[in-house]
């Protein structure tokens, strides 16, 4: 849940959910927060952006203002198993936050895929890395990332290229991480193998910017 301006820019830094059972889609309650500072809690074109790790521990990935608009803030909220209120005494901004190998600021995840052991990889959107491009279909501001939640880090992965804001595909396929690609030299698929930190840059190519994929086979 989420207020919108006409400009499809939140309004103020709070969190809103609708807590539903699942079991049989009743409502729960309606959950709200503004201590965290950072707002926008999920993305429609993500479905992995609101996940629960192996410890039951359910995590929402906020995406802020996009980085449009300063103090709009993104950041990572958590709700403790057994719980339905935000846990206020977790706190990850990530638009304040040094990322590892970023020359500028990172403004939000903008996909996400959760592993184990409180890492997460991501797509890292960061307007810096091409800042006199305005053209988000053009513009190559997307950086695969590692995220820690533990310890609160985020990394660049090195030598997986950029993307625009619409080639920004996340999976898993046979135990590696898998990143779609709108690259300076081509739209497909590169993977990185969490295991032993191997890359393969243009596994496949295909038309169009990759915005989405499954594997079938784990």
């Amino acid at each position: 849940m989420e207020q919108f301006n006409s400009q499809w820019i939140p309004v103020e830094n709070s969190i809103e959910l609708a807590l539903y059972n699942v079991s049989d889609d009743s409502f729960i309650k309606r959950i709200r927060n503004t201590s965290l500072g950072y707002c926008c809690p999920s993305r429609p074109i993500d479905n992995q952006s609101i996940f629960v790790d192996e410890n039951g521990d359910m995590y929402i990935n906020c995406v802020g203002s996009f980085g449009y608009i300063p103090g709009l803030d993104a950041g990572i909220a958590r709700i403790k198993k057994g719980e339905t209120e935000i846990d206020e005494n977790y706190k990850f901004n990530l638009s304040s936050a040094t990322v590892d190998g970023l020359p500028c600021s990172l403004n939000m995840i903008g996909k996400c895929q959760y592993t184990s052991d409180g890492i997460m990889y991501g797509y890292g959107y960061a307007i810096g890395l091409d800042p006199e491009n305005t053209n988000t279909y053009t513009a190559r501001t997307g950086v695969p990332v590692v995220v820690d939640l533990n310890k609160k880090t985020v990394k660049v992965i090195k030598g997986l290229p950029l993307t625009n804001g619409h080639g920004m595909a996340m999976g898993i396929h046979k135990g590696k991480i898998v990143y779609g690609s709108a690259n300076d030299s081509y739209n497909g698929f590169c993977t990185y193998d969490p295991v032993t930190g191997d890359i393969e840059t243009k596994a496949i190519t295909v038309t169009g910017f990759p915005s989405f994929f499954y594997s079938f086979e784990k």
